[in-house]
């Protein structure tokens, strides 16, 4: 369980309501089950009760936990996917719970505890203030890409695997950083390798989605990036088996080096990257190790290979093994800053 969670349940006064909130699922109902089961072991046994906003009544739901049980006992009540109620509607749920701080000032049955799950960035922030000790808010925001990638090195261990840091990138890559999503791809792979097979590389990867074009000219770009030509080289040959043309490619890895542009010209004036997108931060640091002159030569080469393909003056297969040598090496050049 999360720290800050665990942490809400020792203390003193114990909130009667819990607000989990936020963009990544996975770790949001995780931790609604867990929480399920640790205020009802605290209880030496609750009935748990679970509605869904989408679906049962306004009416129903408040009255499941203002109303004592008919028999006595603890209980526990979940209410899940709230972000499906109006806004108006959560405000004027919560506030039929709580009118203020103090002990008294909540209208929860005595011996009952709230949780409440939506996938909502916001909250009625106000009411939950206002509410004091008897409310307890914990936000889930959505996995930074590098976060993304050590979850799924963590979901493999759980599962009994080791992954390659490079399988775990390109699974990233491939899915996003959703967790949930992650997760079940993370499952699926291990069902496709087999009981026997227990390291994941991505040579697995590739035999599972097959040669990706997409993902694998984005693993020929950060092998460029990275000044590695026998990591772009082996790219290169798995993407151009894929059927991709050399003009294909070359146009994606002028649009990358682009983005990398922008990028480095924000950093450049001081401008902080958004959080929460996995694609920005990774195009910032790449940026951070090229300057602004080594990608506009990168960019200039691109163009001239573009050029040479076009007008027939060299063959596809020699001009991409010079386009890639040569990138790999206007990355290594120094400055890099």
């Amino acid at each position: 369980m999360r720290s800050d969670v665990a942490a809400a349940l020792k203390r003193a006064r114990r909130p009667v309501i819990y607000l989990l909130y936020g963009e990544d699922t996975y770790s949001r109902n995780r931790c609604v089950q867990e929480l399920e089961q640790a205020l009802a072991s605290a209880s030496g046994g609750a009935d748990l009760n679970s509605f869904d906003a989408g679906a049962a009544s306004f009416e129903d739901m408040a009255s499941a936990v203002m109303m004592a049980p008919m028999f006595g006992g603890s209980r526990v009540v979940t209410v899940r996917r709230f972000e499906l109620m109006p806004g108006e509607d959560q405000e004027r749920f919560l506030a039929r719970l709580v009118q203020g701080p103090g002990p008294e000032e909540h209208a929860v049955a005595p011996d009952t505890a709230l949780i409440i799950s939506s996938a909502s960035k916001t909250i009625p922030r106000g009411l939950v203030v206002a509410g004091g000790a008897n409310v307890a808010a914990f936000e889930f925001r959505a996995a930074r890409a590098r976060e993304a990638q050590e979850f799924v090195r963590w979901k493999a261990a759980e599962m009994g695997l080791t992954i390659d840091f490079r399988a775990a990138q390109a699974i990233q890559e491939m899915i996003g950083s959703d967790l949930e999503a992650l997760a079940g791809e993370v499952e699926k792979l291990a069902l496709f390798l087999g009981p026997d097979q227990r390291r994941i590389t991505l040579e697995h990867i590739k035999a599972a989605v097959g040669i990706n074009p997409t993902l694998t000219v984005f693993n020929l770009f950060d092998s460029i990036v990275d000044g590695n030509p026998a990591a772009a080289y082996a790219s290169l040959a798995d993407v151009m088996k894929s059927g991709r043309n050399a003009v294909w490619v070359q146009s994606t890895l002028a649009g990358l080096l682009r983005t990398l542009m922008r990028a480095r010209s924000d950093i450049d004036r001081g401008i902080r990257k958004a959080p929460g997108d996995w694609r920005v931060e990774k195009a910032f640091s790449q940026a951070r190790k090229l300057s602004q002159a080594t990608l506009a030569r990168m960019v200039c080469r691109v163009a001239q290979a573009d050029r040479d393909i076009k007008t027939g003056a060299m063959g596809q297969e020699l001009c991409m093994d010079m386009l890639v040598s040569d990138l790999c090496a206007l990355a290594k050049q120094k400055p890099q800053r």
